[in-house]
């Protein structure tokens, strides 16, 4: 297993009040880190997916222009979640067996009211100990009951580091005793950090929206699939024309003598309507199923681990530095067995190698050892907690907050496909124009754009490199995205060569007609390889991928720039809304001018450049973009590379710790975190 670095002395801790103070010199502050809290938090940014994704098509069901209206869906989307995050809290208290702290506890209790009026926080949580033996520290609540449950063992061995005696303790302990509680207490600070982010109610309330998506669309398609079924049994099983009052049929037939004999003589739903429906219905539910279970298995774990490395960073803050957090974090992973360690990684040593008897034994460990790096990287996007190794590199280097660039592609990739089956459902399907929509492109722009940005607020490397790093995350995007298009072209493939007719059944399901004996609809086989599979196949390929890159380097280069603009009083109170707006420029000019001639190349039959619409987003989109890249403009000259301080200029870009070459004063110290990266530092040398 691969060996956590551990400092060999334990540097003194300041208080939480306490911070780092950089120093002033021309040098640059050797140990200091991004503040992430300065930029976009990752945790809104997939708890907006998670939301996004579910809600979209049921909201859009109760539009005028869905075929299938599902109010019902709705109301139980909103409630059922809601009620069970509600009693979440009851819950958990039996789930884990709580009880208050008691007189037991009582110092730790203490200590825990001490901690939360230093931190500030609105609301002050309730301490809860756990008799189960395998709970671990946790925070959690809805809205207006905030728990802090914390395991009878945990909590124990937090008191006996509190050293409540203090009538034992020699001069020479002192510090060894004040340091045992500094890490007591940033293990209670980690916890109280998750309600200071304010990630309590989004990860747990995702939960319980994707598990009732789940469970009740799942009802709902079995319920509606049984309908024809149930319809052509209640006919043949009841008299109609006995049902309903003879005044009622004569006052019907009265005002629609065709709505009266129905009323008598209901008709049977014959094989190709039933066919048709279930299509049809199926069409409506399965995207939102699998979507719900994709972000179940692969989204809610990512939002659980981003919450602890903002919880970490949070501690680091509070506490002015890593030192106790370091120890707090490496005691509690080796306390929970060699299973919770950190995996082994990289290949065995060079000698070893050089040693085998067996060329082909050597080949053989080589590919095994790398199909366990790929088991191990999987594995580790499935699971909801970080291991060790991963929280100290994010401790000591921030920006990995949103992971590398494998991560952010992989991110980005799998919400643009979760968003494409969204936008596949029947619910969304009529305000849809064609089937190469560019939401979901620009979901993907706007995902890999806001991750980015911690790199380049850290990125010392030459702008070639940088490239080539935006290049490995878009090709991973690409590959991701390219999945399920050549599924669906290999799918219409397939139909089109052994059944031709049923593009036409299809055709009319999705378009929700019923009826029997339809006539065919006359598409060629060469129209739809060339709108389905080709077109797609050319644009998604090829022409995308570059066009991604294009404005994720345009991109890059204005929040470099911007990142120069010392002297701007606005950029240190409002950078995230800085930094989104030239995300959402940049998304809205893909959107509304360079993707409209994309939809026509790829559905010339569907689109038109010369439509009211689209000409008149196009034109206000210039326009706009015109305005914003003159005001830039003057932003750029009037503020970039001078320092606030002396109002010398400062070549270069910007990176986090970058002071002024003529007097020494730290440029931007908002992005610096106020804690000193010590114990962790060894994983900040790493290559991001």
């Amino acid at each position: 297993m691969s060996a956590v670095p551990v400092p060999t002395a334990r540097a003194p801790v300041a208080d939480v009040e306490g911070s780092p103070a950089h120093g002033s010199g021309p040098s640059e502050p050797p140990d200091v880190c991004l503040n992430i809290f300065a930029l976009p938090s990752r945790t809104n940014i997939l708890f907006a997916l998670i939301i996004l994704v579910i809600a979209l098509p049921v909201v859009a069901s109760l539009t005028t222009d869905s075929p299938l209206r599902a109010p019902l869906l709705l109301i139980c989307l909103l409630t059922l979640p809601l009620r069970a995050f509600l009693r979440m809290p009851d819950e958990e208290m039996f789930r884990a067996k709580t009880a208050a702290p008691g007189e037991r506890f009582l110092h730790l209790a203490r200590r825990v009211e001490q901690l939360v009026g230093r931190v500030g926080l609105a609301r002050r949580p309730r301490l809860l100990v756990s008799d189960k033996p395998d709970a671990s520290p946790s925070a959690t609540g809805s809205f207006t009951r905030p728990m802090l449950i914390m395991p009878c063992v945990q909590a124990q061995r937090l008191q006996e580091q509190m050293h409540v005696d203090d009538a034992n303790i020699t001069n020479a302990a002192i510090g060894d005793v004040a340091l045992d509680r500094q890490e007591a207490d940033a293990v209670i600070y980690h916890e109280l950090a998750h309600f200071k982010n304010n990630d309590v109610v989004p990860v747990f309330f995702s939960a319980s929206v994707l598990k009732t998506a789940m469970g009740f669309v799942t009802f709902s398609l079995l319920v509606t699939l049984m309908t024809p079924w149930m319809y052509n049994a209640l006919i043949r099983f009841f008299d109609p024309a006995t049902l309903f009052p003879p005044p009622l049929l004569g006052m019907i037939e009265a005002m629609d003598p065709r709505l009266a004999e129905v009323m008598r003589n209901p008709p049977q739903v014959g094989w190709q309507t039933w066919l048709r429906y279930e299509m049809f219905v199926f069409s409506a539910h399965w995207p939102l199923i699998l979507g719900a279970l994709l972000l179940l298995v692969l989204f809610l774990p990512a939002l659980k681990r981003t919450r602890e490395f903002y919880a970490d960073a949070r501690v680091a803050h509070w506490q002015g530095t890593d030192v106790a957090l370091y120890d707090a974090l490496v005691g509690s992973y080796v306390h929970q067995g060699d299973e919770k360690t950190p995996p082994e990684t990289g290949r065995a040593p060079q000698e070893a190698r050089i040693q085998a008897p067996f060329p082909a034994q050597q080949a053989w460990d080589d590919a095994s050892s790398s199909f366990r790096r790929v088991a191990q990287w999987i594995g580790a996007r499935l699971s909801s907690h970080p291991d060790l190794t991963t929280r100290l590199r994010c401790l000591a280097a921030p920006q990995r907050v949103y992971g590398d660039v494998w991560d952010i592609g992989f991110v980005a990739g799998f919400a643009v496909v979760l968003l494409n089956l969204t936008l596949s459902s029947v619910f969304l399907s009529r305000l849809i124009s064609s089937p190469n929509a560019v939401v979901p492109f620009v979901l993907g722009f706007t995902i890999l754009s806001v991750s980015f940005l911690p790199t380049l607020c850290v990125w010392r490397g030459r702008t070639r490199d940088l490239w080539r790093w935006l290049g490995r995350s878009v090709g991973l995007f690409t590959v991701i995205k390219l999945v399920p298009q050549l599924a669906l072209a290999g799918i219409v493939i397939i139909t089109i060569a052994v059944m031709p007719g049923a593009m036409s059944e299809a055709a009319y399901a999705l378009a929700g007609i019923g009826g029997e004996n339809l006539p065919r609809i006359d598409v060629s086989p060469d129209f739809m390889l060339d709108i389905f599979v080709l077109r797609p196949a050319i644009l998604f390929a090829f022409v995308m991928p570059a066009t991604l890159l294009a404005f994720l380097l345009l991109d890059a280069q204005l929040k470099r720039l911007a990142l120069t603009w010392y002297r701007a009083p606005f950029l240190a109170r409002y950078s995230v809304v800085v930094f989104w707006g030239l995300t959402v420029w940049l998304g809205l000019a893909l959107w509304f001018v360079v993707l409209p001639f994309y939809d026509v190349a790829a559905a010339p039959t569907a689109h038109s450049l010369d439509a009211p619409a689209v000409l008149i987003q196009m034109v206000l989109t210039l326009a706009a973009s015109l305005v914003l890249a003159a005001l830039f403009a003057v932003g750029h000259r009037r503020y970039a590379r001078k320092c606030p301080t002396c109002g010398e200029h400062v070549a270069g870009y910007y990176h986090v710790g970058k002071c002024c070459p003529t007097c020494g004063t730290l440029l931007h110290p908002w992005l610096v975190a106020q804690y000193e990266r010590s114990a962790s530092r060894p994983f900040a040398d790493e290559e991001t």
